[in-house]
């Protein structure tokens, strides 16, 4: 653009803002023939074409893998500023293919699904002061406990080369196939573990729910766990070591640890700059803080929310909102605040129980309530464990119950003449 533009002060800038069309950066984007063909192709079936961009965060990652290596903070710094401006311009860019209809041949045939992480959405739509014109738009498309059960089940099997037999006639459900392939393929492996509680009871909960536990209920938390797991358990295996339930343990916390360093605090720090520092206040907590006591620590000088675009959280109920929809924390409602929102159960997190207990926020009813701290970070900050809740998702049957009521919230979905994607 800049090559193509004038070389004269009366006529640089006119000349750069007529090449910043959308349709040159559609053209530039896809190519002069495959834009001509895909324009003759959704003139021609009659039909609106769903358009799904993914792979953003992959590219993104990998671009700073490669450019990040040899350069100085403050450069990275502003690279980093810089990928969180491109991708608000992609936005209002997509936003405007589907929403204004002059001098605009995809308006009213295509549908646009841009799919970003959320910290990456959080960051975009910070940088942007008139965010809301992506209202009514966004929906999240997390993974259900189910599917990341699924996709934990068949990875077992790809390793194992061991794969449940279906029977016929009968219905097999994903739990019983994911014991038939722990059974087959990794009979060293303990297929529940055992957890005591602070009233000395114990409970037994199968091994994917407490892999489960220690997550974001991401897919790669889920098999970074694996990996710790069964790297450690096969070569014990070999020398006939059996793997018992304390060991296993042992294995998936160490994971979680990694997760929070390598994972949470890395990335979120794009978004949330002062993550490390103010997390720290946490250091040595009980996992399950009254509403007083949270509001004590969060409040307290050690600890704020210092956005990338220079904003700060303060309030109260915008930093409980902000932590619960990263999933930091979760609520342990009361049990009026459990009746009145019909909560399926007291434990919720926004992985499955969305954002429906946030709903009375700003409530009296809401201090009644306590703030659970999510258990991934038990080991690396040391959280005391001082409840008899057995925390996360302890049976089969709490996880179907989630996985059928499955909600979405944010994932960017850009409506077109009004007609929503979904």
């Amino acid at each position: 653009m800049i090559k193509k533009a004038r070389n004269d002060t009366k006529y640089f800038q006119s000349d750069i803002q007529l090449m910043r069309s959308r349709q040159v950066f559609i053209r530039s984007l896809l190519g002069n023939e495959v834009e001509s063909s895909f324009k003759k192709t959704i003139q021609a079936c009659k039909r609106s074409i769903l358009v799904s961009i993914d792979g953003f965060d992959s590219k993104q990652s990998l671009s700073r893998e490669k450019r990040f290596m040899s350069v100085r903070q403050t450069t990275a710094e502003e690279k980093s500023k810089f990928e969180t401006l491109w991708l608000t311009s992609l936005l209002m860019l997509l936003n405007d293919v589907t929403t204004i209809q002059e001098g605009n041949p995809l308006y009213g045939n295509i549908k646009l699904c841009l799919l970003v992480p959320f910290d990456r959405y959080l960051e975009a739509t910070a940088h942007k002061r008139d965010a809301f014109v992506y209202s009514g738009k966004v929906c999240s498309s997390n993974w259900s406990g189910v599917e990341l059960a699924e996709m934990f089940r068949k990875r077992l099997e790809v390793i194992s080369d061991s794969f449940a037999d279906s029977v016929k006639g009968k219905k097999t459900t994903y739990n019983i196939h994911m014991n038939t392939v722990l059974k087959k393929g990794f009979s060293y492996l303990p297929q529940d573990i055992e957890i005591r509680t602070n009233d000395n009871k114990t409970a037994k909960i199968p091994l994917f729910l407490y892999i489960l536990r220690f997550s974001f209920w991401r897919p790669r938390d889920i098999l970074k766990a694996l990996e710790e797991l069964l790297c450690k358990s096969y070569l014990l295996n070999k020398d006939r070591i059996k793997i018992d339930s304390n060991f296993a343990k042992e294995l998936i916390r160490k994971a979680a640890e990694k997760i929070v360093v390598t994972d949470c605090l890395n990335e979120f720090q794009h978004l949330w700059v002062n993550i490390k520092a103010a997390m720290e206040c946490f250091r040595g907590k009980n996992v399950v803080l009254p509403y007083d006591k949270f509001c004590e620590l969060v409040t307290s000088p050690k600890f704020s929310i210092q956005l990338s675009n220079g904003d700060e959280k303060k309030e109260i109920a915008d930093i409980i909102l902000f932590l619960y929809e990263l999933g930091f924390v979760g609520i342990l409602a009361s049990q009026e605040y459990q009746k009145n929102l019909r909560l399926y159960r007291s434990q919720n997190f926004v992985f499955y129980s969305g954002m429906k207990p946030m709903s009375d926020l700003s409530t009296d009813e809401f201090q009644n309530n306590s703030i659970i701290l999510n258990p991934i970070f038990v080991p690396y900050y040391k959280l005391i464990v001082d409840t008899n809740e057995i925390l996360g998702i302890d049976c089969w049957e709490t996880l179907n119950y989630y996985d059928s009521i499955k909600n979405f919230d944010y994932i960017v979905d850009f409506k077109i003449s009004g007609s929503p994607l979904f």
